[in-house]
């Protein structure tokens, strides 16, 4: 039996989830119910406040979906068993993000305690951390597409010698051969280059600068 104690938000408000199901076992089908009609629920919220251009109700529905995650999990309820829209939830935050960066978005009435990320995608992928993984490559992509938004190509390095300076954070792929370290780096950064020498670039490089390299 796997049960769960009361838990408070920082404002010492009990946490719904934790409501729901507290000092009961979280396995058994109607408490698993319970738990997958709150975290599609949540989801729905998240995916039309983002699309209907409200980042704050958004990321408020995915933090919530950041603490349903982890009892989820403990109820034993798998990602077959879930199917949650997260290709959704990613597409709305990237229209979202955008309409942001462009000025365009009319912003609500900010959530109390309630912060928005640089990218509001970041906390769709938060909560997603905390479900069961789904592993899905239309997923992984549209993450990608929607997080590196500039790139730009540094040089091709064919030593240790002619790599640009270790200032920033760097993130290489690295493995055997013909395992799609390249096709990986051409998805994300759009680009096209040679396997035979290391290609730096800069992504984000406004805001956040990390060098993709392979």
């Amino acid at each position: 039996m796997v049960t769960l104690p009361l838990t408070r938000d920082r404002y010492g408000r009990p946490k719904l989830h934790y409501i729901l199901v507290q000092g009961t076992d979280l396995t058994t089908p109607k408490n698993q119910d319970r738990l997958k009609y709150r975290a599609l629920s949540l989801a729905s919220l998240a995916s039309r406040s983002f699309f209907e251009g409200e980042p704050f109700m958004a990321v408020s529905a995915c933090t919530m979906l950041s603490e349903l995650g982890p009892i989820i999990r403990q109820a034993g309820i798998k990602n077959d068993m879930l199917e949650m829209p997260w290709l959704r939830l990613i597409q709305g935050a990237a229209k979202c993000e955008t309409a942001r960066r462009a000025g365009t978005l009319k912003m609500e009435e900010e959530t109390k305690g309630v912060e928005l990320p640089c990218n509001v995608v970041y906390s769709v992928l938060n909560a997603m951390t905390t479900f069961p993984s789904e592993n899905d490559d239309q997923v992984y992509e549209a993450i990608s597409n929607a997080l590196v938004r500039r790139v730009l190509f540094i040089t091709g390095a064919v030593d240790m010698k002619s790599c640009p300076p270790a200032d920033r954070g760097e993130a290489a792929f690295v493995g055997r051969s013909n395992v799609g370290k390249s096709s990986l780096v051409n998805m994300v950064c759009s680009f096209v280059g040679k396997s035979t020498s290391l290609s730096y670039h800069q992504t984000n490089f406004c805001e956040t600068p990390l060098f993709l390299g392979r």
